[in-house]
């Protein structure tokens, strides 16, 4: 059974977090660097990323510029890590917005879908070769419950839902994106012995800087019923960390509604 306190130094190792500067990403990172991983905070704001590690004197964790919705940008990071490291250990594709207004983006899609799943999409795509260089290297993609929530499905016929849109469908097809794309993905490789796994898995409910587009009803309700950062990051912490999963699971707490 795994058990976080069990995890061993792993120190040869390279690991990328998008949105690795707050919340679960920043728990994930912190834990990483403490087990002297070598960790790239993927953040559009590399000064925010400067200052988080300075904040928590993360000694194995550097930052670089990185931002999700523009294609040029994520084509530029990938290049530029794959000059600076030779493997790639863990590709952690954590960051995302969410319940926005209506906006693109800077490649013209819905900012939720364009961000949080082509985003990644892209980003996965273009480090496969460092990945694929590096033996028994994962990519963990976070969903969310939500991709349970409004139509449950993928609107392939109006992808950014102009004229109709609504920002938890929106969310949840950003989330139900996700999801397939970790489960199709990892057959994917999985059909060719490919030495990657994919690992999908959610937090549960934490209570995250996600919800800062939250009215104040539903931030109360989030404060009342949500979980503390620390806990909703341990399904990620075991889909990096776990040496006994297969590949193409979903991880996720295990009560009351997950």
């Amino acid at each position: 059974m795994w058990n976080i306190e069990k995890v061993e130094k792993m120190a040869d190792k390279v690991a990328i977090i998008t949105g690795g500067n707050s919340g679960l990403g920043l728990e994930t990172t912190k834990f990483l660097d403490s087990k002297g991983v070598k960790v790239i905070i993927a953040i559009r704001n590399k000064e925010k990323g400067d200052k988080i590690i300075r904040e928590f004197n993360l000694k194995n964790t550097i930052a670089m510029e990185l931002n999700l919705a523009s294609f040029e940008s994520i084509k530029r990071f990938s290049k530029q890590f794959k000059t600076d490291y030779k493997q790639l250990d863990y590709l952690v594709n954590n960051a995302g917005v969410m319940m926005t207004e209506e906006l693109k983006t800077e490649d013209g899609y819905e900012l939720q879908f364009g961000t949080n799943h082509l985003g990644h999409f892209l980003l996965t795509k273009e480090l496969l070769v460092s990945l694929e260089k590096t033996s028994e290297s994962r990519i963990i993609i976070l969903s969310s419950l939500a991709h349970k929530w409004g139509k449950k499905k993928i609107n392939f016929e109006n992808i950014n839902l102009t004229g109709e849109y609504d920002r938890i469908n929106a969310y949840s097809q950003s989330k139900l994106s996700n999801l397939i794309f970790a489960m199709e993905l990892n057959e994917k490789l999985a059909a060719k012995n490919s030495n990657i796994k994919v690992i999908a898995c959610h937090p549960g409910f934490p209570k995250t800087n996600l919800q800062r587009e939250l009215n104040i009803v539903t931030k109360f309700f989030t404060n009342l019923l949500s979980q503390e950062s620390d806990l909703g990051v341990l399904p990620s912490l075991r889909a990096i960390t776990d040496k006994n999963l297969k590949g193409g699971e979903y991880l996720g707490p295990n009560g009351i509604g997950e």
